[in-house]
């Protein structure tokens, strides 16, 4: 489980420890070297301690860069229940799948620009004068829809300069098809639009223009039988070469948040 961390102090220990991973209905076992402790997590201003069931200290451990820490306690901290059945862990009241992250796909076709983006990052800006300014995509960066920060981990972005888009192979496995459309505060220029279309089958399911300044819209879109679903994003840009290179008067960036297939 990855979380965003600061690191204080200096890095307390460092062992050879043997993990087991689970995943579905198999597992596996390695070695790791991995950070133990020297980490400090903060929720909502509280400083937390993680502890076992037992209530024994259970320090962090950064294993390749990634933190972990035990996922009973940030549940209960964070006021949800948590079931295990078999190898599958049931956080809140709902214990059968219901849906999946659309990242958990990879796209049977794609455009040039279209990236898989995890977890942290968003837009940066870069002026170079009072006209010109590009946004571009870092892992340093955020997406802020009408002034509130959106953090996901199902996202499809695009910059505004070409069209992106993916296509997937469902097999007519799912339902529905959920997220969230924004234009990020980021876009530069007055008359900032974009586009989301979604295509099953050649055939367009949901179209939405959004515009800049307001909530991200939330889209519900039946799928069902569909066996090949297209997703294109795209936003009303301009642009002009300057000194042989080509820079946005106008540069609409829109965000594809929380994107979820329902079985």
């Amino acid at each position: 489980m990855k979380i965003k961390s600061f690191v204080s102090g200096f890095l307390c220990a460092c062992f050879l420890i043997t993990g087991l991973y689970a995943f579905a209905d198999s597992g596996f076992v390695r070695q790791v070297t991995a950070i133990v402790g020297g980490v400090d997590i903060v929720l909502d201003g509280v400083k937390l301690f993680p502890r076992d069931a037992d209530g024994r200290p259970v320090p962090p451990l950064i294993i390749d860069g990634t933190t972990y820490v035990p996922i009973r306690y940030l549940t209960v901290v964070m006021n949800k229940k948590m079931t295990r059945d078999g190898n599958t862990l049931y956080f809140g009241n709902e214990q059968k799948i219901n849906a999946i992250f659309l990242s958990e796909l990879t796209p049977a076709l794609k455009s040039e620009n279209w990236n898989q983006y995890g977890m942290m990052g968003g837009w940066v800006k870069t002026v170079y004068d009072d006209k010109h300014a590009r946004t571009s995509y870092s892992k340093a960066g955020t997406m802020r829809i009408a002034g509130k920060e959106y953090l996901s981990v199902s996202t499809i972005l695009n910059d505004g300069l070409s069209t992106t888009w993916g296509i997937y192979t469902l097999g007519g496995r799912y339902a529905r098809i959920t997220g969230y459309f924004g234009i990020d505060d980021a876009s530069t220029g007055t008359k900032c639009t974009g586009e989301l279309e979604i295509i099953g089958d050649g055939v367009t399911l949901k179209k939405i223009t959004h515009y800049k300044g307001i909530v991200p819209e939330y889209f519900d879109v039946d799928i069902k039988g569909v066996d090949l679903l297209t997703i294109k994003v795209s936003g009303a840009s301009i642009t002009e070469i300057v000194n042989g290179q080509i820079l946005p008067t106008q540069q609409t960036v829109c965000d594809v948040l929380d994107i979820k297939l329902h079985y």
